[in-house]
């Protein structure tokens, strides 16, 4: 078997190779510039200096040094940490950061990684242990795209028992990193006491862990054809918002259901939000439960919100103060909710749900208050007096919608006007008009 795939490089592809000093990116340049001549390949090493060790210092000079042995162009980078976030995800994505900036100026088709089927079984072990999205239990990729090129691990299919024969048979100089043997990070303890553990129960356990990436890769794929079908055709996206027919979705197979929900929220976060199992599971029982209202919030930024037979992923809205604004005149007064109510002789043309107000003299029209619903407000309706409340259930508007609704009352203290949703027959009692109307916030 052959220690790369080589059905990951192709003649005439300009190369990317991530080295930082260790055996196996020592390995992955020397088997890559044995294929050079033969492929016409054109090869550029990238090298980052994370400045954590004293020995970084003289591995940037190594491998700088090795390009020039091996006649391939070097690019370096000293990694600026100021300690602002956690090392390792800063680390990780200022270094592919890096690999795409150089890949770009030099016009190369790809970039390799060194990553093995050791590394493979660990990362497949511990997202099992600490949980993971189901595309994440497949592991790592040997080809993904990037941007707008690839990313490959051409030793992903390969063991380091057979990285470690290839260093030995070809006396590759290579620099060992001390905090691999140190068990304070999680990989090595896996590394140093479970992984053998699994070899003893099966020396063939590469293989099958690769089985599994392949089992959980192939099942994706399927479920990531139907949820992206489904969003095409019945997730509606407006702006910041998405919305669904919660009977649709419902209709799904869970695990569809799932991805569904995982995409529209990575498309409405610019895939900022990382969801947990909890997460997924809440929003499921908002979609199956027999609540007509509920929600969940997933962080500061993204909720879930079930109103009767939709629901919707919005942003998250501090909850508005009870307001209470008086209107004594003719104009325009902006509300403490964001919306505007617009009082004039002349009918308007002001965009918005417009009433005609009937008086005999104004003292039946001013001053009108606008405010927030209170517990126990009652309209009068043709046939009598009914809660407000339960006025709203029966129309089943959604509980967000009831909680930003402004209440128009007038001077002897009746409500004439729930706007978008009810006027009262209390507004008609003169024979003269003037024009109310109300236009919602954006």
């Amino acid at each position: 078997m052959p220690l790369l795939n080589l059905n990951l490089i192709k003649k005439n592809d300009v190369i990317v190779i991530a080295v930082s000093g260790g055996i196996d990116s020592m390995v992955l340049l020397d088997a890559i510039c044995r294929l050079k001549n033969d492929l016409n390949l054109t090869i550029i090493v990238a090298h980052v200096n994370h400045r954590m060790r004293l020995e970084s210092e003289a591995e940037y000079t190594f491998v700088e040094n090795k390009c020039q042995s091996y006649n391939v162009a070097f690019y370096g980078m000293i990694l600026d940490y100021q300690g602002e976030e956690n090392f390792h995800n800063f680390s990780r994505n200022k270094r592919y950061q890096f690999f795409y900036e150089i890949a770009v100026k030099v016009n190369a088709t790809k970039i390799a990684i060194a990553h093995h089927a050791d590394d493979q079984a660990e990362t497949i072990l511990m997202r099992l242990v600490r949980g993971s999205g189901f595309i994440g239990y497949a592991g790592i990729s040997e080809r993904i795209n990037y941007h707008d090129l690839e990313i490959i691990r051409p030793l992903l299919h390969t063991t380091k028992a057979e990285i470690d024969k290839y260093q030995i048979e070809h006396q590759l100089e290579f620099r060992q990193d001390a905090s691999n043997f140190q068990d304070k990070y999680t990989r090595n303890r896996f590394r140093h006491h479970l992984m053998p553990l699994i070899e003893q129960e099966n020396p063939l356990y590469h293989d099958k862990f690769a089985q599994f990436s392949t089992y959980i890769s192939e099942a994706y794929q399927l479920i990531s054809r139907l949820s992206i079908l489904f969003i095409d055709t019945s997730v509606s996206f407006i702006q910041d918002k998405a919305s669904v027919v919660v009977a649709e979705i419902a209709a799904l197979d869970r695990a569809v259901a799932r991805d569904v929900i995982k995409r529209t929220i990575d498309r409405l976060t610019n895939n900022s939000i990382e969801l947990t199992y909890t997460n997924f599971e809440d929003v499921l029982n908002i979609i199956t439960g027999n609540k007509p209202n509920a929600r969940i919030t997933l962080n500061q930024k993204l909720r879930v919100i079930r109103k009767y037979d939709c629901l919707s992923f919005e942003p998250v809205i501090l909850d508005t103060l009870s307001f209470f604004q008086i209107i004594s005149t003719f104009g325009t007064y902006p509300l403490p909710n964001g919306d505007t109510v617009t009082v004039t002789e002349k009918r308007s043309d002001i965009d918005g749900i417009s009433i005609e107000l009937w008086y005999n003299n104004l003292r039946f029209i001013f001053p009108m208050t606008f405010r927030s619903r209170q517990d126990g407000d009652r309209i009068k309706l043709t046939g009598g007096t009914k809660k407000v409340s339960e006025l709203l259930i029966d129309l089943k508007i959604p509980l967000d919608d009831r909680n930003r609704l402004a209440i128009g009352i007038n001077p002897q203290g009746e409500i004439f006007w729930i706007p978008g949703i009810k006027i009262s027959p209390v507004t008609k009692i003169g024979d003269q008009v003037i024009y109310l109307t109300y236009a919602k916030g954006k």
